[in-house]
């Protein structure tokens, strides 16, 4: 006769509950880092509004008498084929140029141009390839690197989605296997965690965070795995199999453009007039950017793209012009030439993973859910070391295993926060140095600050190994207005000064309240161990 532990074991919920156990173990870093970053991620061009404190220009449409063409006149080569003009809230007018190559196999030649849109002064030239032209200046790489590691993890393009695909799988194989062992109710929703012991706290605490954020976490992982594996997976496959290979010729048929009537002889050479139309209709949109494709060709093609704002966030217009005559030709949503269900059901993806479906009223929502959802990392891990550590008769003989999950759980949270000013600071110090790529410092640091918590995790007790990660989370929170300054070359009275408002106000004491509250809790940690209780 089986024993009754042996039963136990052999009934779906113990052996869910060990499925969901080593899933979880399996998925907390990598997870942790993707849903961290994706929630600094959603405020991606605020945190470079803040960190780059750059000059504000005024938007084109606020300037009486601005003409396009004047202000291209000087920088716009004699041939190009593809082109794309634009200005963001309070920055430059940014100016491409793509012209191919005469060799074949040789990539295209490109030019950027940054101008005053007040002046008209031409204050950066870039030349060279694409990727070189294209590329993210110093100042702007932090937000560009949170979206790589939100995106690629860091890793080659192709791998990293492969990889954050098969997270967001597992993800789901979590959700399914938590809901089984766990098993949600309404009295579990209503109930408060318990602070009887370590264990017994963050088993409620995950539990709760768990149920209430389910539907979150349902949908950016489903929107999240649609994202990855339709570049990598689907369109590939259904490239080779449909169309040869042929992806031209794939793309024309799922994402087809507007039709232009094919025509002889030169593009029209006078922009303004396109751009003035799209602003009549449009109703106070303000100019976001002017694309040129095929440009010198019989399918020559203008698309002004224009932002409006509403009471549920920004709303993107884009009016297409025949390039032949500047005839206006359609009014074309985000994907495809006209409305579809397709490309409804995407737009409603793209608003779903990342928070924009109701403007920030989601944004901040996603936010907020995307860190208690971090939170489910740290709790699953102590639930599995204090279970680890319960059968033996100290700490210091748990399994490896026990010890291992605590020191995950102390670098998946004070260790990951304290990474952020790190991170800052090796990026102000490349900017500072005036470096051309401090992405590589950047990873580097990230690693080392995790691999640093880590070993205090695994040395110190969790409560000592946590406010020590706090404290230098504080500490490095409270520098971080002078390593803006450092990276800048800006004194700390200038700063406040410079940037898009309220931003730099804004950041700099959202720093402060976040030194304030990592050194609080570090505080509380070392006078009183029982903090955690």
């Amino acid at each position: 006769m089986s024993s009754p532990k042996a039963e136990a074991r052999r009934r779906p919920r113990p052996r869910l509950y060990r499925l969901h156990r080593w899933i979880g173990l399996v998925v907390a870093v990598v997870g942790t880092l993707v849903f961290f970053s994706g929630v600094l991620a959603t405020f991606a061009s605020e945190i470079d509004a803040w960190a780059a404190r750059a000059p504000q220009y005024p938007a084109i449409g606020e300037l009486e008498g601005f003409d396009l063409d004047r202000a291209l006149a000087a920088a716009t080569p004699s041939e190009f084929e593809q082109a794309h003009i634009a200005q963001d809230h309070g920055e430059p007018l940014l100016a491409y140029f793509e012209t191919p190559s005469a060799v074949e196999g040789e990539p295209a030649h490109a030019r950027g141009l940054s101008l005053d849109p007040e002046t008209l002064e031409v204050f950066e030239r870039r030349e060279g390839t694409p990727g070189e032209v294209q590329a993210p200046r110093p100042h702007d790489r932090l937000a560009a690197f949170i979206i790589e590691l939100h995106v690629f993890l860091l890793l080659p393009r192709t791998l990293g989605l492969l990889v954050t695909g098969l997270l967001a799988f597992g993800l789901l194989a979590l959700l399914v296997s938590g809901v089984w062992v766990h098993q949600p109710t309404a009295e579990k929703l209503r109930r408060r965690p318990r602070k009887t012991r370590l264990r017994v706290f963050a088993g409620d605490l995950h539990t709760l965070v768990g149920s209430w954020t389910l539907p979150y976490t349902a949908i950016i992982a489903l929107t999240g795995a649609f994202f990855c594996f339709s570049s990598t997976v689907v369109l590939p496959v259904l490239t080779l199999a449909r169309y040869g290979g042929d992806r031209a010729e794939m793309l024309a048929d799922l994402v087809p453009e507007v039709p232009v009537e094919p025509a002889a002889g030169p593009s029209v050479r006078a922009l303004d007039p396109m751009l003035r139309d799209a602003l009549a209709r449009s109703e106070g949109a303000s100019f976001r950017s002017l694309s040129l494709e095929h440009w010198g060709g019989e399918q020559a093609r203008a698309t002004v793209v224009l932002e409006r704002e509403s009471a549920w966030g920004d709303e993107r217009l884009r009016y297409v012009y025949d390039g032949h005559d500047g005839r206006f030709l359609a009014d074309k949503p985000e994907v495809g030439a006209v409305p579809s269900v397709s490309s409804a059901a995407l737009e409603l993806i793209d608003a779903l993973h990342f928070g924009t479906l109701l403007g920030r009223l989601t944004q901040v929502l996603w936010v907020l859910l995307g860190l208690a959802t971090c939170g489910l990392s740290m709790t699953g891990l102590l639930v599995y070391a204090r279970r680890q550590i319960k059968a033996q008769s100290t700490v210091e003989d748990a399994p490896r295993s026990a010890r291992a999950a605590a020191t995950l759980a102390v670098a998946l949270s004070g260790g990951l926060v304290a990474c952020c000013p790190l991170v800052l600071a090796s990026w102000a110090v490349a900017c500072a140095a005036q470096l051309d790529d401090p992405a590589t410092a950047m990873t580097a640091t990230l690693l080392l600050g995790l691999a640093a918590a880590a070993a205090l995790g695994w040395t110190l007790t969790l409560e000592r190994a946590l406010a020590l990660t706090l404290g230098c989370a504080g500490l490095g929170f409270l520098g971080a207005p002078a390593l803006v300054a450092l990276a800048n070359g800006l004194s700390l009275f200038e700063l406040w000064s410079r940037g898009p408002q309220p931003w730099p106000i804004a950041g700099d004491l959202l720093a402060l309240a976040l030194a304030l509250g990592c050194l609080a809790g570090a505080r509380a940690l070392l006078l009183n161990p029982r903090t955690l209780p």
